[in-house]
């Protein structure tokens, strides 16, 4: 799979008899010779993007003095020592919490509403690790209250915890969307196709299907069988998986080539290279797909079917 810089995220699936799947995102470290080149590749590397973010998040933040050292706001050394150990606090979870939801839940919600829920999750350690750091540092805002003991920073924070979570929870996600979330779209979009994915040579390929491919997780990403419409949503069928969609399914079958399969159902559409059988019940059919996929076809395209699958109709 292609990495951004040393470190790639992975979506695991883990199956059962009670669960479709349940998806979990964990970092591989894979260390790789790269030249120069590659290192300033701001568009692959994650570790140089990441840096550029942080610093332009921490001059944001000192140049608006949204935060300042123990009530004091005119002190720009405490106010950007602040800002830095917010940033390196916040960053991290925001960034693990939100590209999870962007990998786990791609195509089946929309990618800046998984982001904003991460970051927002993301709040709840940041608010709770962000005011030890600071105090320990000697820039934590606390107002005019003294807190030099242990037991009174813990009852200053108790007491304004609910204001340092709203901060996070609104100034956070604001941030990270302005500076990180398009980063992530093309990254993710940038995944390829799952390593099982078999290429077919006649197979037609243009802009369109990439971005109907795109809208799967990596591994599910591979050669087209069948679109199926579900409600709100489509269930894109390929050789190494299926997976819900939120588009409409007359702009999901419009970015397939017509020369590549036809619609066989109102709600179905099938990619000729699949088809492995047709099947006749009096005057039902239905096709049969590879993957132990099969679909119905409807009346109104029963003869366009027979016709153009004529080869597959039992003798």
């Amino acid at each position: 799979m292609a990495t951004a810089g040393n470190v790639r995220p992975l979506v695991l699936l883990f199956q059962s008899d009670t669960m479709e799947y349940a998806a979990a995102i964990v970092t591989v470290y894979e260390p790789r010779r790269r030249g120069v080149g590659s290192f300033f590749d701001l568009r692959r590397n994650l570790w140089l993007h990441s840096l550029i973010v942080c610093a332009a998040a921490v001059l944001i933040l000192t140049a608006s003095r949204t935060v300042g050292a123990a009530g004091n706001g005119t002190d720009l050394t405490g106010v950007f020592i602040h800002s830095v150990i917010l940033v390196a606090v916040s960053y991290p979870f925001q960034t693990l919490f939100a590209s999870s939801a962007m990998s786990a839940f791609s195509g089946r919600i929309p990618l800046s509403v998984c982001a904003i829920a991460g970051c927002f999750l993301a709040a709840f350690p940041a608010a709770i690790l962000s005011p030890s750091l600071s105090w320990l540092a000697g820039v934590m805002p606390t107002g005019s209250a003294i807190v030099e003991t242990r037991q009174q920073f813990f009852e200053n924070v108790a007491s304004r915890l609910h204001f340092i979570f709203f901060g996070f929870a609104t100034l956070g996600p604001l941030l990270w969307m302005l500076l990180n979330f398009r980063w992530w779209v093309a990254h993710l979009e940038d995944q390829p196709p799952s390593e099982k994915a078999d290429s077919v040579p006649n197979a037609i390929v243009t802009d369109e299907t990439r971005s109907l491919q795109r809208k799967l997780p990596p591994e599910k990403r591979g050669r087209l069988l069948a679109i199926s419409a579900e409600q709100h949503y489509v269930r894109i069928h390929t050789n190494v998986g299926d997976d819900l969609v939120l588009m409409p399914f007359s702009e999901a079958v419009g970015k397939v080539p017509s020369e590549q399969g036809m619609r066989i159902h109102r709600s179905h559409w099938i990619s000729y290279d699949a088809v492995q059988a047709l099947r006749a019940a009096g005057n039902n059919l239905s096709v049969q797909l590879e993957n132990d996929i099969e679909l119905p076809v409807s009346r109104s395209f029963s003869g366009a079917v027979r016709e153009e699958l004529a080869e597959f109709l039992p003798a």
